[in-house]
């Protein structure tokens, strides 16, 4: 497919589909809300800062200001009572807005309706997203943050010498590195793919101007992120200190332990609670396996129903942690998401892979592309979000304790690898009998609506 012939519009069927999965999506985002699916992992720090914020907030802390600045607001001027289910409200509607520029992009990247329809459904009500689209931290902006920059780098890709597009790239991006630090990896897919292109399309003088936009408008948001380490370094903080180990001392999490599955996986396939079984425990699992598990199930119970000595009034909400168990449906549907879905996560590699290596192909050799640009930028940029944790994983002090291996860490980027397999599925399909692409799309989409229901069945 060419680069640019890759228009796809939304038919009326498209829209009645796409609709309704987001008012499932909606609907169940609301209930999580009411069941406290805001209250997470570090909640009361979390609580506590945006109750105080500027007061307590130090770089010396993980994340950067931009969450509890924005919850102080609401906290100060909407709301001191309903503060934390007003953000949480905020966090759906961006995601949810997210997600219709998620499914936009999909049209454009794969042919096939059924294919399509799979990967919306699947990106939609997937676990780690549904939760994480609530729970209070950084993660819940990452996702709305992400698919802004990615437009702004698809209109780039077209035209680089748009200057205001350029301002508005670099504005999102300092923006978005004040929510989390992790897009910093964004600035050099973005120069990659937007540099070959100019240097493609243009002639040398016109390239060099168009270079010198791309060290300013990157320049910033990269001062950004160094000004804030620079604070952080200050302070001792996790983020440049507190998280790594002593040089020369052995990684703790191997590449072996990153890349290969071990003998002990099989013991996700009863899809143990974080919590409860200690899935964090040193090499207790593969990498893969940690991944595979705490994407396709509620691992630390944030969506379960609330004990009972936990207030459902809504005059007197709840405003502190504290500890969920999994009912026993919601533990059956579990272990039947982990092992129904491992295609899923299987295909996720090699649609990640397979784009990666079709992406490249597209970018040097654009005559040959078989790909459009928005499959070259999503899966740059996906990867270049998920790349600063990844490639740190073996240089933590202790990458499995804190869980730096959970999916909510790379939210955004590991959600467009489970769409590319089907990007990639397309790919294969299409080149092959028309009979084959309408078997391989049925197939994956009763797939995928059979892993929706189940989903949807373990969260509740």
């Amino acid at each position: 497919m060419s680069q640019e012939k890759s228009a796809a519009r939304f038919s009326r069927r498209d829209l009645f589909y796409l609709g309704a999965l987001l008012l499932v999506a909606f609907l169940v985002g609301l209930r999580g809300i009411l069941n406290y699916g805001y209250i997470g992992q570090d909640f009361d720090p979390h609580n506590l800062l945006i109750k105080t914020f500027p007061g307590g907030y130090g770089y010396g802390l993980t994340n950067p200001p931009g969450l509890y600045f924005l919850g102080n607001l609401i906290y100060r001027h909407v709301t001191d009572v309903y503060y934390l289910e007003i953000f949480a409200f905020l966090f759906l509607v961006l995601n949810l807005a997210g997600l219709w520029v998620l499914f936009e992009l999909l049209w454009r990247m794969i042919g096939s309706w059924r294919l399509r329809y799979a990967a919306a459904a699947l990106i939609t009500f997937i676990p780690f997203r549904t939760i994480h689209s609530l729970v209070l931290a950084s993660d819940a902006l990452t996702v709305p943050l992400f698919v802004a920059i990615v437009l702004l780098t698809l209109r780039l890709f077209r035209n680089p010498r748009s200057v205001f597009t350029w301002a508005g790239l670099s504005l999102t991006l300092s923006a978005a590195l004040m929510i989390k630090y992790t897009f910093v990896g964004l600035l050099v897919p973005i120069a990659f793919v937007v540099g070959i292109k100019t240097f493609q399309d243009l002639t040398l003088r016109q390239g060099l101007r168009c270079l010198a936009l791309v060290v300013f408008a990157l320049g910033i948001p990269a001062m950004v992120f160094l000004l804030q380490m620079r604070e952080s370094r200050k302070l001792g903080g996790q983020t440049t200190s507190g998280h790594w180990k002593a040089k020369e001392t052995p990684s703790i999490m191997r590449w072996s332990d990153i890349l290969l599955p071990q003998r002990s996986d099989v013991e996700i396939f009863s899809a143990p609670q974080y919590f409860r079984d200690k899935v964090y425990v040193t090499r207790k699992y593969s990498y893969l396996g940690l991944v595979h598990l705490t994407s396709f199930t509620d691992s630390q119970n944030f969506f379960q129903t609330p004990p009972a000595g936990v207030s459902t009034d809504w005059k007197q909400r709840a405003q502190a942690s504290f500890f969920r168990d999994r009912s026993p449906r919601s533990q059956t549907f579990s272990a039947l998401s982990v092992a129904w879905c491992l295609p899923l996560s299987m295909l996720a590699i090699a649609g990640t892979l397979g784009c990666g290596a079709l992406a490249l192909h597209a970018l040097f050799f654009p005559a040959r592309a078989r790909v459009p640009a928005e499959t070259i930028v999503v899966t740059a940029l996906a990867a270049g979000f998920y790349a600063p944790v990844f490639f740190s994983l073996t240089r933590l002090g202790d990458p499995y304790t804190p869980g730096y291996w959970l999916p909510r860490l790379v939210l955004p980027g590991l959600l467009v690898f489970f769409a590319l397999g089907y990007v990639l599925l397309d790919a294969g399909a299409k080149n092959g009998p028309p009979r084959r692409e309408k078997i391989t799309g049925t197939l994956s989409l009763v797939h995928a609506a059979v892993a929706c229901g189940i989903f949807i069945a373990l969260l509740f």
